[in-house]
Order: structure tokens, then C-alpha cells, then sequence
């Protein structure tokens, strides 16, 4: 055992399964402590869209922390106002809500779904979530949260969240009624196996709200921020859809990717929501700090100048083509699905087999769902990394015995 692991053993709570120590990273690489490199496609989880030590981030951090880090959201800096710009800009008229995380970035949506149903449904309060679904870690997003087993032990859960099954339109709007203020779903399930919504089950979803009065609110904390090669998850799985083309939720949750690294959530809501919130009514003590909102501001600039949408669409070609030819050869690969740079590989066996070959074949992955690992690579993977990885990835197929 080195220290480092015993120092985690003796002084951090034991509520993670860890793997082995990494010391350092470089664009899509990082290393252990033994010295082996590994290619990151798991990016902490969704997180590091520039990748590891990107040129424009390390700029940034060694520069703003000379202004001025944090002043609180009693007073005003100079970066969050043009960040929230760039940021409606990507979306369509609105307000941005600076938080800490993408838990408490869906926690301002429940919240806007609390105040919307005391104002305009007559103090409705219930949310409408689905099965398989992942919001947070808080009281309430693990309440929202589709799935048992996160539940556990924290029961009795807060009132007001009803599940139905995933894309089933039926369903959803079998569940809307007199005490529902709001839709809660990910356009993309990220932890519950990397799926997608339909077209169809978008268009009609925001189709049945309107008619019902209730709100849709979209989780993008994983599947936004140009993950699946659109700003946003709706935009990519509507593309082309001429009925889609004016498909727009009412509040939109985003992190991970916006911060590269740096813990920043945030959530974009419509004027005609935002007066639902006064002064006092929601707050936070970091977000939207002077460091935090220029990182965003470093990121968005990097992904436009650098043409990174385009790499990342470029890039799922490579990879989802290359998947798909492993799993003609390879009957442990059962199925491959997802957009842009969230791309799952469902195996016939649980990540507890599979995630050790792939650590001995020097690749990081995330797992999700019950057999499912996600291939999540910063924005800036080329198509020779992308080849590598692939490479890889035959190497720990190969070893699985099932």
C-alpha cells in the first residue's frame, strides 16, 4: 500500500471505489504513480473537455487568481456578465444562474418548478422524472433520480417526484396531471447506460407540456455544453427535423464540461420564468466568481477558435465506426449508441470484469448503467488518439471471458 492510498484509507470517507493513483495529465494522457500512461476517455467523469494542462486553461489560472478569485454575489465582476451572454446567445432569451456543481444546478430547476407551481398551477409541486435517470447527490436530485439503488438508505425521499419509463410518451403523459408543475429529463441518460431520447418523444413532449401548463426542464449536466456536438443534446437529436427546429425547454441545467475541471455549474432559465425569482430566493456563495466564469469564458473561446465542435462530430465517426467494427468480432460487445463525445459500449459483462482489462490495456473509461462503459473524450481528441484508443480497447476485449 503506498501513502497515498493509506492516507485515503485512514483520513477520507470511504464512499468511492478507487482504482490506482494518477500523478499527472497531458492533453488526452494521464499517468500513475508507476509511471504507466493511460489515454483519458473518461474525462473525470464528463468533465475535462480541453483535456489535461490545455495551454489556454493553465493561461487562465495563472492569471485571473492575480485580480481577483472570488468576491461573493454581493458585488459585481467583470467576467460572469459576458460569460452569461455567450451563454443565452447559445440558447435563446433568457436568464444564467452561476452554481457550484451540476447537482445544485438541477436543484435551481426544482426550485423553479416549486415557485412556478405555487404562482401559475395552483401550489402543484409534483415533478415528473424517468426511470434510469441521474440528477445529483443532493435530498432532492437523488429523490428526482430514477434509479433504487441510489435511493437506498436515505429514505423516507421528499415529496413530489413521480418515474415513468424513459421516451415512452404514453407514459409521461398519462403521469401529468392537476398537481404537476414540471418535466425533468436528460436528453441524453448518461449514468443510466448512455441513451438517447427520439426525436419523436422530444417533439411531443414539449408538445403535451405546453397543452398541460407545466414546465419541461432539460439535466444537460452531462450531455450538454456541446458534448454531443451541439450546444445542447435537443439540438443534436433534432437536427434536421424541421417540426424540431423551434424545440425549446424552459430551463436548461449544465456543468461538467463548462468548467474543464474547475467546479462551476449553471442554469439557464426563460425570461418569462425568470421573475419567478427575487432577490433572496435562491443564492450561492461562489457561483459565478471571477475565476470560475473565466474559465468558462477561456473554454467557450478555445472550442470556437479551435473548431472543436466539428472535431468532436469528426471524432464520433472514427470511434462509433471503429466500435462497431469490434463488435462484429467481438460477441462480448453487445450494443454501441450515443452522440458526439458521449458514446456508450454495452458489454455482456458488469464493469467489475471489464473495467480491470481495460486499465491493464491502459485506457480510462466511465462506467454507466448496469454493463455499460462510457467513452467521453475532450473536445480536442485527435483521430490518431481516437485509433489509439481503439486499439486499446481490442486489447481488453480480448482478455474478457464470459
Amino acid at each position: 500500500m503506498s501513502r497515498t492510498t493509506d492516507l485515503y484509507d485512514r483520513y477520507i470517507l470511504n464512499t468511492a471505489k478507487r482504482s490506482f493513483t494518477l500523478v499527472r495529465g497531458k492533453g488526452v494522457r494521464v499517468w500513475d504513480d508507476a509511471g504507466r500512461d493511460l489515454i483519458d476517455f473518461g474525462t473525470g467523469v464528463a468533465v475535462s473537455s480541453l483535456g489535461h494542462a490545455h495551454p489556454a486553461l493553465v493561461e487562465t489560472f495563472a492569471t485571473q487568481p492575480g485580480k481577483l478569485i472570488h468576491c461573493s454575489n454581493l458585488y459585481y465582476n467583470e467576467n460572469a456578465g459576458p460569460v452569461a451572454e455567450k451563454l443565452v446567445n447559445l440558447v435563446a432569451p433568457g436568464k444564467i444562474f452561476f452554481a457550484n456543481s451540476g447537482a445544485e444546478a438541477n436543484e435551481g430547476l426544482i426550485k423553479l418548478a416549486r415557485l412556478y407551481g405555487r404562482a401559475k398551477r395552483g401550489g402543484a409541486y409534483e415533478i415528473v422524472a424517468t426511470t434510469n435517470s441521474f440528477h445529483g447527490r443532493t435530498m432532492a436530485t437523488i429523490t428526482a433520480t430514477g434509479q433504487e439503488k441510489i435511493h437506498a438508505g436515505f429514505e423516507p425521499l421528499l415529496p413530489g417526484f413521480v418515474h415513468v419509463p424513459f421516451d415512452d410518451i404514453k407514459a409521461m403523459k398519462a403521469a401529468i396531471g392537476p398537481q404537476t408543475a414540471a418535466v425533468l429529463i436528460e436528453g441524453v441518460q448518461g449514468e443510466g447506460g448512455v441513451f438517447p431520447s427520439s426525436p419523436g418523444y422530444l417533439k411531443e413532449l414539449r408538445r403535451i407540456t405546453k397543452e398541460a401548463g407545466v414546465l419541461l426542464l432539460m439535466d444537460s449536466v452531462q450531455c450538454g455544453f456541446f458534448r454531443t456536438g451541439r450546444f445542447q443534446s435537443y439540438e443534436r437529436i433534432l437536427e434536421g427535423d424541421a417540426d424540431g427546429a423551434d424545440f425549446r425547454p424552459d430551463a436548461i441545467s449544465m456543468a461538467k464540461a463548462i468548467g474543464g475541471g474547475f467546479p462551476i455549474g449553471a442554469f439557464w432559465l426563460s425570461d418569462a420564468h425568470a421573475g419567478l425569482f427575487a432577490v433572496g430566493s435562491h443564492n450561492t456563495t461562489y457561483g459565478g466568481s471571477p475565476l470560475g466564469t473565466a474559465v468558462i469564458g477561456t473554454i467557450l473561446d478555445t472550442i470556437e477558435k479551435d473548431g472543436l465542435v466539428q472535431n468532436i462530430r469528426d471524432r464520433e465517426a472514427d470511434l462509433v465506426g471503429g466500435l462497431r467494427e469490434l463488435q462484429s468480432r467481438y460477441p462480448v460487445v453487445k450494443a454501441v449508441r450515443g452522440l458526439g463525445a458521449m458514446i456508450g459500449l454495452e458489454l455482456a459483462v458488469e464493469p467489475a470484469v471489464s473495467m480491470p482489462k481495460f486499465h491493464e490495456a491502459g485506457l480510462l473509461l466511465a462506467p454507466a448503467g448496469c454493463r455499460t462503459l462510457r467513452y467521453l473524450p475532450p473536445y480536442i481528441v485527435t483521430q490518431a488518439e481516437v485509433g489509439e484508443a481503439l486499439e486499446r480497447t481490442e486489447k481488453a476485449l480480448k482478455g474478457i471471458v464470459f
